[in-house]
Parts: structure tokens; C-alpha cells; sequence
């Protein structure tokens, strides 16, 4: 599963205030992200997957870099989250939507809460339907949408926790975001894990549907897929 850090992007808030962000993937394109602020030398880990602790653990210790806190966008149905372990040996914070049933969560935000994390400004949206406590993250011109908005598609609501209304109505949340916000989801598509929200508006057709076409579109699609293995076993390891 593991395949470590990818090149790193730097960017500034919209106080000026620099920051990387240092991508990590599995072999099967599951990302994860390492925020830095760089004046501070702190870090936050969004959807930190087990398969990558020795990676994070390792860029931490060679970059000298502070984890104050891991955040999960949901609770994955695909991965085994490594928060809770980062909090015990990083002595960091474990972030999750308030709805969320894991007991290992230390902060719990509500929607359209802002607060400053290592020194950067997020801002946190509830976005449920691939999960009924999905989160999105914004952090300057950077979305961070976990499985609600990916790519090419949108996370599927045949999962435990999911619901295709409340997925279709989070989706239409995207509409506020201008084009040139970098958007990050929690899985790679043909080996691309970022793009402008402008290029997703242009390439994934998935916004652009009316409510009967997005159910039928979205019945076809989890119909065709196959569901990830042991989803039990992840649903109950995150929600420990």
C-alpha cells in the first residue's frame, strides 16, 4: 500500500502567511496531505491513512516539524485513518466533524467553523451523503473535499452512513467556489490529485445534473463498482 510523499506545493493565505502542502498516496492512489506552516515549523495531517504512519513519522522527524493535529474529512470506509495513533505518539490534536461516532476524536467543529490550526486559517463545511459526517476543509485558495467531491465523480452513497440526497444537496455547495480555488480529494484519478475547481467544472460532468439524473447516474455507478474490501472492518477500526 505504500507509496509516500509526493512534490510539494507552496502557497500564502490570504494574510501572507506561507505554507506548503506535501501530498502523500498509497500504491492505489488513496491521498492524504501534510500542511506546513513554515514560520512556525507546525504541521496538520488531513485523512492520514495506517498504511503511511512510518512515512509521516519519518518527513516529521526529517523536516523537524511539529504535528498539532491529524483530521479526518469522514469516517473512511476505504482505509484504516491513522489519527488516532499520530495523537498518541505526536502528542497531537485528532480533528472530526462533531457528528462523528469516534471515540478517539479530541476537537470536534461544526459547519462554517473557523479556527486556526498550526497557525492556519481553516474553515470547515459540513458536506454529508458519502458519509453522514463528512467534512470539507478550506485553507486559503486550497479545498480539501475528502470523498464528497472528487475529480472525475463524486463519492458514491451506497455505504453504510451515506445518503443520496444529502450527497447531491452537498454537492451544490461547490457552486460558491470560484475557479481558480485548487481543489484536493482523498483519492487520485489517472494518477492526478489536484486540480482548479474551473477544470473540475469543465471535466466532471457529475455538477452539472439535475436531482433524477444524479440518482440515476449514481445507481448505475455503485451498481458497477465493486464495494471496497472489508468496509466493515475500516468502519469499525474508525470509529474506535
Amino acid at each position: 500500500m505504500n507509496q509516500g510523499v509526493l512534490e510539494k506545493q507552496t502557497d500564502m493565505t490570504g494574510d501572507g502567511l506561507a505554507f506548503e502542502i506535501h501530498p502523500f498516496s498509497t500504491l492505489d492512489g488513496l491521498m492524504s496531505y501534510m500542511l506546513i506552516n513554515t514560520a512556525l515549523q507546525q504541521g496538520v495531517l488531513i485523512d492520514p491513512a495506517m498504511a503511511l504512519l512510518g512515512d509521516y513519522l519519518l518527513f516529521l522527524d526529517r523536516q523537524s516539524i511539529r504535528l498539532v493535529a491529524s483530521i479526518d474529512t469522514h469516517i473512511h470506509a476505504d482505509r484504516a485513518s491513522a489519527s488516532r495513533y499520530l495523537r498518541q505518539l505526536c502528542q497531537s490534536d485528532f480533528m472530526m466533524n462533531h457528528r462523528s461516532i469516534s471515540t478517539a476524536v479530541s476537537v470536534q467543529v461544526r459547519d462554517t467553523e473557523q479556527m486556526d490550526v498550526a497557525g492556519l486559517p481553516f474553515q470547515f463545511m459540513y458536506t454529508p451523503g458519502h458519509a453522514f459526517d463528512h467534512q470539507v476543509l478550506r485553507v486559503g485558495n486550497h479545498l480539501f473535499t475528502g470523498d464528497c467531491l472528487l475529480l472525475d465523480r463524486c463519492g458514491r452513497t451506497d455505504l453504510p452512513g451515506a445518503d443520496l440526497g444529502d450527497q447531491f444537496q452537498s454537492l451544490k455547495k461547490f457552486a460558491s467556489f470560484s475557479d481558480t480555488i485548487h481543489v484536493y480529494p482523498s483519492r487520485q484519478a489517472n494518477g492526478v490529485y489536484s486540480m482548479s475547481m474551473g477544470e473540475i467544472r469543465r471535466k466532471n460532468t457529475w455538477l452539472a445534473l439535475s436531482q433524477e439524473k444524479f440518482e440515476e447516474t449514481m445507481a448505475a455507478h455503485c451498481s458497477n463498482q465493486p464495494k471496497p474490501s472489508d468496509v466493515d472492518y475500516y468502519l469499525t477500526f474508525n470509529s474506535r
